[in-house]
């Protein structure tokens, strides 16, 4: 069961990675806001300069990291992105 969930959490890794994925560009303009204890802060616009990989593109990079790590080639293959 450890296992499994070592290998759950390593594919649930590389999906928050691919969250995080690409460099974002401010746009817009900047707005100070002022939180509920009364600290201020800038809130700028983010967005992904290029797109997340889809579906397919992620099986793909899944494949290749069972290929490069045994212990997790040795695991379920159940785990997906």
């Amino acid at each position: 069961m450890r296992e499994h969930g070592a290998h759950a959490r390593f594919v649930w890794n590389l999906a928050w990675a691919l969250s995080q994925w690409g460099t974002l560009e401010t746009y817009g303009e900047a707005k100070r806001r002022t939180r509920d204890d009364g600290t201020t802060f800038v809130q700028q616009k983010r967005r992904p300069v290029r797109p997340r990989p889809g579906f397919v593109v992620q099986c793909a990079m899944l494949a290749d990291d069972r290929r490069e790590f045994p212990w997790l080639r040795a695991g379920s293959g159940v785990a997906r992105l």
